[in-house]
């Protein structure tokens, strides 16, 4: 059986690690397995390091069995007839991946998805959400130092590792921002693993909405911070994600004193958006920045590309909003990947 790595572009270190050592494993373990790397000149691991152990480099993967990657594979680059193992990010029902999904039908190919991969209780064997979580914050102070011309930081995936991205902090002084992390998942707990390796104290939220820092704080803030029942019952979590049109946002005291959003939350369709564009125009609208692990736009913000800030389920219509609201929000920089940052300078 033939084993290969497809070319990666991604910053996701776990993962690239569990494949990095799968392979010795697998060379280790079971000699009658040949196992081939395709090249990529932008993988955390380079071809040399894989040469140098004497695993072969190899572009052409007509001839393997099963083939390993991480993100999606490009649709003119799939090969019929085969077995893919990788994050095709179509189990939501993703419209931008839709065409990918038709191909691989048609294509007759074995699509073992890694996001469908469970233990026994339910939970989930792989996911990015630690990563995610890292580089989203990462992401958001990357943006605050170009925004306000204080630092420049270098994007996750030009780390080699996560040592190397933390260390760019080790003489940095961070300005007194108020950060609101919203969620309690994964992909929140990564972000707080950042804030306590930067030393950023936490503060309660009475604090948060009442005082002013002379260093950054943040506040953590779970759903039922920031929604509440329309009819004024007791909040029940369970119920929210069962109903969640029967909410409505609170996250008003938050944003008119918080200085950073840190998006961290598990969305769904249905879910009420935390504040919208007519309230980004008011005075009192203070968020300068906002960071998700995935993606950041005025009318769409959440871990997923389905929608959940504000009016619609079309990232490209969201990005033709008015420049004056963009402004509004400061954000001249944005997320659109966990390995990107795109500039939007006016």
């Amino acid at each position: 059986m033939l084993i290969s790595e497809s070319t990666l572009r991604t910053f996701s270190p776990s993962f690239k690690l569990f494949l990095h050592f799968l392979l010795y494993y697998i060379i280790e373990n079971y000699k009658n397995i040949d196992i081939f790397v395709q090249p990529s000149g932008i993988r955390n691991f380079s071809d040399e390091e894989y040469q140098k152990n004497n695993i072969t480099l190899k572009e052409d993967l007509s001839d393997c069995d099963l083939l390993l990657g991480v993100k999606e594979v490009p649709i003119d680059k799939l090969i019929p007839n085969k077995k893919y193992m990788f994050f095709s990010h179509t189990i939501k029902k993703q419209p931008y991946n839709r065409a990918m999904l038709r191909k691989i039908m048609e294509h007759k190919i074995r699509l073992i998805d890694y996001e469908c991969l469970t233990w026994e209780n339910g939970s989930r064997i792989l996911g990015f959400g630690r990563f995610a979580g890292i580089v989203g914050m990462h992401n958001g102070f990357i943006t605050w130092g170009k925004k306000f011309g204080l630092f420049d930081l270098k994007p996750a995936h030009h780390c080699k590792n996560y040592l190397d991205l933390k260390l760019q902090y080790k003489n940095l002084s961070l300005p007194a921002i108020k950060i609101a992390l919203c969620g309690d998942g994964r992909v929140a707990h990564g972000v707080l693993e950042l804030l306590e390796y930067l030393k950023i104290k936490e503060v309660t939220k009475k604090e948060f909405l009442s005082n002013t820092f002379s260093e950054p704080v943040f506040v953590h803030l779970r759903s039922e911070d920031y929604y509440i029942r329309k009819d004024g019952r007791v909040w029940d979590k369970s119920d929210f994600y069962h109903n969640p049109e029967e909410y409505l946002s609170a996250f008003q005291p938050y944003y008119k004193v918080c200085d950073m959003m840190v998006n961290a939350i598990f969305w769904q369709p249905g879910i009420p958006a935390f504040f919208t564009k007519e309230n980004m125009k008011e005075g009192d609208f203070n968020i300068k920045v906002v960071e998700g692990d995935k993606i950041v736009t005025i009318d769409e913000f959440s871990t997923n590309t389905d929608g959940f800030f504000i009016l619609n389920n079309n990232i490209e219509k969201s990005l033709q909003i008015n420049t004056e609201i963009w402004l509004k929000l400061g954000l001249d920089c944005l997320s659109k990947t966990i390995n990107r940052v795109y500039s939007f300078k006016y």
